[in-house]
């Protein structure tokens, strides 16, 4: 589902954008881009344009830099044997790999582990510390974890293990007694930027150690820095940029084969490559269960060992995405049997038998569908009581604050605002899902929910050439708080328009009098609900479109909307595919009414069974879904006429009575919600573009903002 989104037009200053194309040589398109960026000083204009590895701040302003190079140094001396323990995920790896290869070079007794997610979970642990003293590890260095690691890095100290955490998590109440601690959000941290990710910290401490910039090394950062989905801005776009250029140009072998298992080009890969293909499948491995073969890609030289790690990294990836299809159609189905549930502005379930490593994804994927936070928990390996999982969030909306107010029911989590991992006893289960559901009722904002549409500036098709394109690629990698730049046009004719895609649910227009296409993903439905105009007030992203080594300018769409019209066709076309899909879940009284005589008639068994043959055999008797047909069997429940039963994770009903007289319907809680619901929905298409955002969120996902905060250019647009 695409989010509801409010066009949010800028008009930057005309003699500013002057003055940008003045200076920088740029194209319109491209100083309005700059434009939009909202920068407070020209130096900072500058450093976006200009800046390089020079402009970062000294790593010895990192707390306790000074003191981790010295002992490092100290063990190099002394050839102590040093461990670097990383995350499992594709930041803590790169960081991982980034410091052994560094240590290695410099003649260090260096070695690495990486946790395993199903057996040790997130961070230090017992385990970790133990294995080093039984190892006679002199020194322990993490990276991107042990911030919170208070029992563990005790315990090292009790064993005269010196311990560096390099991490960029928040931290909690104080900080253990390592000998260093590299936060940049640390309290007493004067750190210039905050918002360093993980890999970037391990890569200061690195640069401190070597004094050099180690720009051979930066392919590592880049990674870890896009994956990580950190703010693309400051130093960690530096890094990130400067590590692209050196992916591009000189890929280490792992890449190499990396690349060519996805018949990438290197001298293309950018940001949404690494994002969107590379970064999932880096983190697939460590998902499932084990990152070392990850390590071993990014560290070994050999050709056929990274062809077999490459080989393993997609297979992985297959085997994650069919486990997250499932979590995911798991939740969505519980959504569609348990209206109460669904209206929750919190979505908390947890499943013991869903494969913790990909609940990450799994609930991104799922905030993203239902604009709400999500969190999703599965059975806690390491505890036969305990759940584990991770939860993703929408818009502004803090997960990491929500969950210190449902602390009393967590016995650990970590994490930041849009992205928390978590562990509970499973009694907690109820009272954690009610106060997160709370937290997000009183702080999540209707902006959360119906992202705004933040439009750089309206321009001219004329304006949009290759070389604008590529000067506006130069501003990236984008990410947040970096965003891909967003133009409008007004007023645009259509030659031609059609549906295109394996279901036809793309669209496809061919731009008249400019030669351009624009393709709009998932768009189909929303240009019907326009009535296929002749002409559209278009707001796109202008991209590069290769295809068999020709570069074509073309437009990916984002929003359209009929001509100097404010009618807002994206939401019609999501209320009614809302509509359609409410009437395929909440049967009607004549539907009731018909499965009521047959169920109840005596000849009929006295046993429905969820699924199979006689299953199937009443949904096409019915014409429902499978659902539809579940949603109708609990209102029964509801009224009295069924129980319900489990049988493991399968429902079964059994009729308690054969009733003479046909029920009241709307005793039952379920219908008299699926009644609510559709009425709502009605009446939100009848008026679409008056009603408030609150209302709006409510008709098209269900659940309820606690305040009427308006949206800043309301639920159509401020042009």
């Amino acid at each position: 589902m695409v989010s509801i989104q409010s066009w949010r037009i800028r008009s930057p200053n005309p003699k500013h954008v002057e003055k940008l194309r003045a200076t920088y040589g740029l194209s319109p398109l491209a100083a309005l881009a700059l434009a939009s960026r909202d920068f407070a000083y020209e130096s900072d204009e500058c450093r976006f344009m200009n800046g390089d590895l020079s402009d970062l701040s000294p790593p010895e302003a990192l707390p306790d830099c000074q003191d981790a190079v010295a002992r490092i140094k100290a063990a190099i001396s002394a050839q102590e044997k040093i461990r670097i323990f990383g995350d499992y995920d594709c930041d803590g790896i790169c960081g991982t790999v980034l410091l052994v290869t560094l240590l290695r070079r410099r003649g260090a007794s260096v070695d690495y582990r990486l946790p395993s997610r199903l057996l040790e979970g997130y961070g230090l642990n017992e385990r970790v510390i133990e294995e080093a003293v039984r190892d006679d590890i002199r020194l322990l260095i993490t990276v991107d974890c042990g911030v919170t690691a208070f029992e563990e890095v005790a315990r090292a100290n009790e064993a005269g293990i010196s311990v560096i955490i390099t991490d960029h998590h928040e931290p909690q109440a104080g900080l253990p007694d390592a000998l260093a601690i590299l936060n940049p959000k640390r309290a007493d941290s004067d750190y210039p930027f905050r918002d360093l990710g993980g890999v970037a910290v391990a890569y200061q401490l690195a640069r401190a150690l070597s004094g050099e910039d180690l720009r051979r090394d930066l392919d590592l950062v880049a990674l870890g820095l896009i994956a990580d989905v950190v703010p693309m801005v400051g130093e960690n776009r530096i890094l990130a940029r400067a590590g692209l250029n050196v992916m591009q140009r000189a890929p280490r072998q792992g890449f190499r084969s990396l690349f060519e298992k996805l018949e990438m080009d290197a001298s293309e890969v950018d940001g949404d490559a690494l994002a969107f293909q590379v970064a999932p499948r880096i983190n697939a491995p460590g998902r499932l269960g084990e990152a070392q073969a990850m390590a071993e890609l990014m560290l070994s030289t050999d050709q056929g060992r990274t062809d077999e790690r490459a080989f393993e990294a997609l297979e992985a990836n297959d085997r994650r995405r069919d486990l997250q299809k499932q979590v995911v159609t798991s939740v969505q189905n519980r959504l569609d049997e348990d209206p109460m549930t669904a209206a929750r502005s919190c979505i908390v379930m947890g499943n013991p038998d869903w494969h913790v490593g990909v609940l990450g994804p799994a609930a991104s994927s799922l905030a993203e569908a239902l604009r709400r936070p999500v969190i999703l928990l599965g059975g806690d390996p390491q505890r036969d009581e305990g759940l584990k999982g991770s939860g993703r969030s929408v818009g502004h909306y803090s997960l990491f604050k929500a969950l210190n107010s449902a602390s009393d029911f967590v016995d650990a989590f970590g994490g930041h605002a849009q992205a928390v991992g978590l562990s509970l006893p499973k009694e907690h289960l109820f009272e954690f899902a009610e106060t997160m559901h709370e937290d997000a009722k009183r702080h999540l904002r209707a902006d959360d929910v119906l992202v705004p549409l933040d439009i750089a500036s309206v321009v001219r098709l004329a304006w949009i050439d290759k070389c604008s394109v590529y000067e506006i690629e130069k501003m990236g990698p984008f990410g947040p708080e970096n965003p891909r730049p967003l133009f409008m046009a007004e007023d645009v004719s259509i030659a031609r328009a059609r549906p295109v895609g394996k279901g036809q649910e793309h669209l496809l227009l061919e731009l008249a009098n400019c030669g351009l296409r624009a393709i709009g993903f998932g768009l189909s439905e929303q240009w019907v609900s326009l009535l296929k105009p002749n002409r559209v007030d278009l707001v796109f992203v202008p991209e590069i479109n290769r295809w068999r080594g020709r570069d074509r300018v073309q437009l990916r769409i984002i929003d359209l909307r009929v001509a100097n019209g404010r009618f807002n066709g994206q939401a019609v076309a999501q209320l009614r595919r809302r509509w359609r899909r409410l009437h395929e879940l909440y049967p009607s009284s004549d539907m009731l009414k018909a499965l009521y005589q047959y169920l109840f008639d005596e000849s009929t068994a006295k046993m429905i069974e969820y699924k199979g043959a006689d299953w199937e055999a009443l949904c096409r008797r019915f014409d429902c879904s499978a659902s539809g047909l579940r949603v109708a069997l609990n209102i029964y429940s509801e009224l009295g006429l069924l129980g319900l039963m489990h049988q493991g994770e399968r429902p079964v009903w059994i009729k308690l009575s054969d009733a003479e007289t046909e029920p009241d319907w709307d005793q039952a809680p379920t219908y008299r919600q699926g009644q609510r619901l559709r009425q709502r929905v009605r009446q939100a298409a009848e008026a679409v573009d008056s009603l408030s955002p609150k209302a709006l969120v409510t008709a098209l996902y269900g659940f309820e903002l606690a305040s009427e905060e308006p949206m800043e250019g309301g639920a159509a647009d401020e042009s």
